[in-house]
């Protein structure tokens, strides 16, 4: 590493965190096993918004997220752009009819672009 470049973070802390969010997971399921199916997942669906607004403010990343969604023709190259990814892992992994859909999508996606 050169002395201009930053040393880059560590995914330590996330996959710890995601490790103690899975291990508690068992116990939570049981404190909320009364609640309906359906009801919990609405209250899922709900509070992700809120969450997600508050991340992104501690992150102050509002003025990135603006900018994307000023420019739609990028986001839509970017979605391209993975879903022919995605559809070559599919490939790869012995899955031809899930690439087909993906690369299908992407040629949606494309015709729409054009």
């Amino acid at each position: 590493m050169s002395e201009n470049e930053a040393p880059r973070p560590s995914g330590l802390p996330q996959a710890l965190g995601a490790y103690v969010v899975w291990g508690f997971m068992p116990l939570y399921l049981l404190l909320v096993k009364q609640v309906p199916a359906f009801e919990f997942v609405g209250w899922r669906i709900v509070w992700t918004l809120p969450v997600c607004f508050l991340i992104v403010a501690f992150r102050g990343q509002f003025p990135a997220i603006r900018e994307a969604l000023r420019d739609v023709r990028a986001v839509l190259v970017r979605e391209v752009e993975d879903r022919e990814l995605a559809a070559a892992e599919m490939d790869r992994l012995g899955r031809p009819e899930e690439a087909g859909v993906l690369r299908a999508e992407a040629l949606l996606t494309k015709r729409y672009l054009d």
